[in-house]
């Protein structure tokens, strides 16, 4: 006879919501912690949009931290996301954070819609913040790269020419 299974007397915590998560349940409460970062991820419907308009994007996301006491550790602007690891103080300041936020781009940049409502993560100190961390930074060093003196309509393959002498020409996708 199989032995039974000791039940959890605290429900766990989800620490992940929003985003595609959120496709077609019920609406709870988003799972915040006020001691801990959370990584956020704002997620457009148009490519390239924020990526035109990284410092508009940065320099307003970092006017509205001052203004509402949000604490920013990294961000990084993608073709058509945002990644923020960030610690708030509250949950009001929070949800005036983000419509803030929101509202402020999509008035800001045209033609900018939102895909998904935004993706929170709670984040742990230590491992898993580096983590968390490193792959903001690999995130803007990516659209950093592509933003670059690459052709910004191609959203599929940056074009690398290289061209050896005047007679050949070397197309590479990436």
């Amino acid at each position: 006879m199989a032995r039974a299974k000791q039940l959890n007397f605290f429900d766990p915590q989800p620490i992940a919501f929003g985003g595609s998560l959120a496709r077609g349940r019920r609406k709870t409460a988003r799972p915040l912690d006020f001691k801990r970062p959370t990584h956020l991820v704002l997620k457009a419907t148009n490519s390239w949009r924020l990526l035109r308009n990284k410092n508009l994007v940065l320099k307003t996301i970092n006017r509205l931290n001052s203004k509402f006491g949000v604490r920013m550790f990294e961000s990084g602007v993608h073709a058509d996301h945002v990644h923020l690891l960030v610690q708030f103080g509250n949950r009001t300041l929070y949800r005036r954070w983000i419509r803030s936020v929101t509202g402020l781009l999509a008035r800001a940049i045209s033609g900018l819609k939102w895909r998904h409502r935004p993706f929170t993560r709670i984040v742990n100190w230590k491992r898993d913040y580096k983590q968390v961390q490193r792959y903001v930074r690999s995130n803007r060093v990516e659209g950093e790269f592509l933003n670059d003196g690459h052709s910004l309509a191609d959203t599929w393959a940056t074009r690398l020419r290289v061209t050896l002498g005047k007679q050949f020409e070397v197309v590479a996708l990436l």
